[in-house]
């Protein structure tokens, strides 16, 4: 047989196998692929929801759409958060062009310090998507969409898979059509944030000015017939005490002034949850979290059942 028939042959069980042996392996841990199509489709997607849920790492990385849906009779929803977004007019406007025009019309907003302060305003993250060029924008969602299936792995993680050894140490994402990204770290450290922290606000606190803005922004949305649900996203006692004492956050103010717009405030408890740097929550706390947050606006939405239609 000669050795171009032979390719011919083994080229396709070649590939078969490399496909087999691909598809039984767990995501790359660090899909660039993946995250790519991730953040464009989260911009640049045309569809519409019932529930959106906003704010900054602490929502996207703490709020699973799907266990919010569970409880709400399967409204739909959608994780619209961004790295250290703040609560500015861009930022908003992207918000409420995603809100469906009919039925069920519901704003879930993770309040955090850091979302108030001057820098967070910027919303780098955010823009950076939006101002993407449509040639990035294609192959982001459309190429990335093959090629992260392909992301070439680490030597080390496919030993790791095939020694059966799940208890690696890393940080490990996994990101979720809906907008989530389910995260944990192993090992957690609940403290590894405070630093970084104390640095973020440094010259940077909680705005006057942005916090208004904010307000104003909840006002117009409940005069508008929007349900409004604020919440401080829980963290832990340490970094809770460390905010309130070095960022100049008033949430008294805040869910007063929220509630008296007519939005409605949800309290939780940190102990209720856990976080694996002191910031960010691990992913089953953050689908326990969403099933808690869902509970309570499916309960306020049965006292109003026009508000389903």
């Amino acid at each position: 047989m000669s050795a171009k028939r032979k390719i011919i042959i083994l080229l396709p069980l070649t590939l078969s196998l490399i496909f087999i042996f691909k598809i039984s392996l767990p995501e790359p841990e660090e899909n660039t692929a993946s995250k790519d199509h991730f953040w464009t489709a989260k911009t640049h997607s045309r569809k519409k929801y019932n529930v959106l849920a906003i704010g900054d790492s602490r929502t996207y990385r703490g709020i699973s759409p799907k266990s919010i849906s569970q409880q709400l009779n399967g409204l739909t929803v959608v994780n619209l958060g961004y790295s250290s977004a703040g609560f500015d007019s861009v930022y908003l406007g992207f918000v409420q062009s995603r809100l469906r025009e009919k039925g069920a019309k519901i704003i879930l907003i993770g309040v955090t310090p850091y979302s108030l302060t001057p820098e967070a305003s910027q919303n780098y993250h955010y823009k950076s998507l939006a101002n993407l060029k449509k040639p990035d924008i294609f192959r982001n969602l459309y190429l990335n969409a093959f090629l992260r299936h392909v992301n070439p792995y680490k030597s080390l993680e496919i030993r790791n898979f095939i020694a059966g050894n799940s208890n690696k140490k890393g940080y490990f994402m996994e990101y979720k059509p809906e907008g989530w990204v389910a995260s944990r770290k192993i090992p957690a450290n609940p403290e590894e944030a405070l630093s970084s922290y104390v640095k973020n606000f440094e010259n940077n606190k909680v705005s006057p000015k942005n916090t208004d803005y904010f307000l104003q922004r909840v006002k117009q949305w409940c005069d508008d017939g929007i349900y409004v649900f604020g919440y401080r996203v829980p963290t832990t006692d340490k970094m809770e005490a460390l905010e309130d004492s070095i960022s100049g956050v008033d949430f008294g103010y805040i869910k007063n002034s929220v509630i008296l717009a007519g939005g409605h405030w949800i309290e939780l408890n940190n102990n209720d949850f856990e976080s694996y740097d002191g910031s960010h929550l691990h992913y089953t706390s953050a689908e326990k979290l969403s099933c808690n947050l869902g509970q309570e606006i499916g309960r306020i939405l049965a006292l109003r059942p026009e508000s389903h239609q």
